[in-house]
């Protein structure tokens, strides 16, 4: 009986060496929160489509084709809004069509799109390409498909010095 647990716990020992340790382990880089969406006249923030939000009093920073359209916050009630009233850019407009980046991506600006770009992805097809003073760091991408009900669009972001895509809605 004593051999037979000596066997059992030698067993145990040489197994539990074998196994990688859990700190060993590193996580891929994850994507941050990016959409797009529209924001009306007065602000509101309406048709939006993306990743999961992040938590209340995230800041997120919304992009049209022209430049920043300003700072929005997460509320507690998970909307996004801005902390006071909405910039000019967006009072003068009806609706306005925004590509909306956590605040974790820093000092990104509009840029043209330049060779730096996903693979597969055409300069052509990016509708807003946000970069620093590198390289891009966010595209968004319009696809074109046979019929207006297979257009789709996609997110890509530089994660972790490689291309991802982060958010699709393509079929």
């Amino acid at each position: 009986m004593q051999s037979l647990l000596a066997a059992a716990l030698l067993a145990s020992v040489v197994l539990g060496a074998n196994k990688p340790s859990k700190t060993a382990k590193k996580r891929a880089p994850s994507c941050p929160f990016v959409a797009v969406a529209d924001i009306d006249s007065h602000g509101a923030v309406e048709n939006l489509a993306g990743s999961g939000l992040p938590r209340a009093g995230t800041s997120v920073d919304g992009f049209d084709v022209d430049g920043p359209v300003g700072k929005l916050r997460v509320t507690g009630s998970g909307e996004l809004r801005y902390s006071g009233s909405a910039p000019k850019k967006i009072r003068d407009a009806a609706f306005t069509h925004v590509l909306l980046v956590e605040g974790s991506v820093k000092r990104v600006h509009v840029a043209e799109p330049d060779k730096d770009l996903p693979e597969g992805i055409f300069s052509s097809a990016v509708t807003i390409y946000l970069a620093d003073s590198k390289a891009g760091r966010v595209a968004l991408v319009s696809i074109p498909g046979q019929s207006a009900d297979e257009t789709c669009s996609e997110i890509d972001v530089k994660v972790g010095g490689a291309w991802k895509r982060c958010w699709t809605d393509c079929k």
